[in-house]
């Protein structure tokens, strides 16, 4: 356990953001995307940097090392967010709010224990 650096309350060391106050916990969340092997090898790590300068940074993996890099700004982050929610078969603005929705639940649900 420790202490936020924005409220001083107690936070566990696995939370993202503090129960007490809501701030940041970590300056940056990555996720990680296999990519399709019938359809060539590597991976997607997206990272999403929460301290200035807030940026997204897109990166290919292949063979335990990255071969390219972008980051993005907010605005073309949230342009490429919309983009794949609209073209992604079944997965449209209500679908990404329920999802969003039930997210943010579960997590609620684990910052209260």
């Amino acid at each position: 356990m420790r202490s936020c650096s924005a409220c001083g309350g107690r936070v566990e060391d696995d939370f993202r953001f503090c129960p007490a106050c809501g701030a940041a916990q970590r300056t940056k969340i990555v996720e990680s995307f296999r990519g399709r092997g019938d359809l060539g090898d590597g991976a997607l790590q997206a990272s999403v940097y929460l301290a200035p300068p807030r940026h997204v940074r897109l990166s290919i993996w292949r063979d335990e090392r990255a071969e390219a890099v972008v980051s993005l700004d907010a605005r073309e982050a949230r342009r490429l967010g919309a983009f794949l929610l609209a073209v992604v078969p079944g997965r449209g603005r209500a679908d990404a709010v329920a999802r969003l929705r039930r997210v943010l639940a579960r997590r609620a649900r684990v910052l209260s224990r």
